[in-house]
């Protein structure tokens, strides 16, 4: 990828604060609401530690579970990196939306990092802290920064969307840009350990029945090649892999997800989950992994 390293094209600039001037807000921004304010107090008064394990407030705190536990995976992987420093400079691969800063905000981590979203389509990423900049990139070009100019580099369940002939490219640059790499991605695995491809297909399968349609994430993760564990230790040398999800238990957490909107279907699902799922969430067949190389700019 031949590009121009010197002068990134920022569509936002970047700010300090939370409101940046000349900007509105985000309109429908989820973590706004007097829900997710009371949520951020009580995880910033007893959330203390990391790693942290996906538990009841995880399941009541966002939107949609599997956000909470895949950004959970990237943060606790971050924190393990972060150690005693005061702050991580992190570019956030494909955050459009800006979930990862999101979350950061909710554990009350906003303050230790400084996040810049990098994404063709950045629509509904809110320019609020710990998000500080917010980058379009050109799907045919390549990570407009110079070399090492991050300590980290994340992306969430982004991997298995780009073409295959593309993922080698990419994270080639997201290595250039920043040494420590953090990446979550739902994948196969020659030993069946991780089962992607086959849970998609189950849960494809369960969606146009009840909706008589096809759900697009999902479509377009089978229209293509969804990455494996081989290739993406191959793409991230050193790098280790921890499993995020059981397959059976994300496939339980995304229909419950879509098959109801009742008052209480979160809250029973929560309750669900720990008596009945959390257990086999460490156990094979996995859904998807934090990929990790923590070797960072001394």
């Amino acid at each position: 990828m031949q590009i121009d390293k010197t002068t990134p094209f920022d569509r936002t600039m970047s700010v300090a604060g939370d409101a940046p001037s000349g900007l509105a807000p985000v309109a429908g921004d989820a973590w706004r609401t007097p829900t997710r304010r009371v949520a951020r107090q009580v995880a910033r008064l007893a959330i203390r530690k990391f790693p942290r394990r996906f538990g009841l407030f995880e399941m009541l705190a966002l939107s949609s579970i599997e956000l909470m536990r895949r950004h959970l995976a990237t943060i606790n992987e971050l924190e393990r990196f972060r150690g005693d420093r005061p702050s991580l400079s992190v570019l956030d691969f494909g955050g459009g939306g800006g979930w990862l800063g999101k979350t950061l905000e909710m554990y009350g981590l906003a303050d230790r990092y400084k996040v810049t979203v990098a994404d063709i389509e950045l629509a509904d990423t809110p320019l609020r802290r710990p998000i500080a900049r917010i980058v379009t990139l050109d799907p045919d070009g390549g990570i407009p920064f110079p070399d090492n100019a991050f300590d980290a580099a994340t992306s969430n369940d982004v991997f298995e969307h780009i073409p295959a002939a593309k993922r080698a490219g990419w994270a080639a640059e997201l290595r250039r840009v920043a040494s420590a790499q953090v990446h979550s991605v739902p994948c196969d695995s020659a030993d069946g350990s991780y089962r992607s491809t086959e849970t998609d297909r189950r849960f494809y399968s369960w969606y146009l029945a009840r909706f008589g349609e096809e759900e697009p994430w999902v479509t377009e993760h089978l229209a293509g090649v969804e990455p494996t564990l081989e290739l993406l230790i191959t793409l991230f040398p050193g790098a280790t892999a921890r499993p995020i999800v059981n397959a059976d238990v994300w496939l339980a957490s995304m229909i419950a997800r879509y098959g109801s909107h009742a008052p209480l279907a979160r809250l029973r699902f929560a309750l669900t989950y720990l008596l009945r799922y959390r257990r086999k969430e460490r156990r094979p067949p996995y859904k998807s992994a934090v990929v990790t190389s923590l070797v960072g700019r001394q």
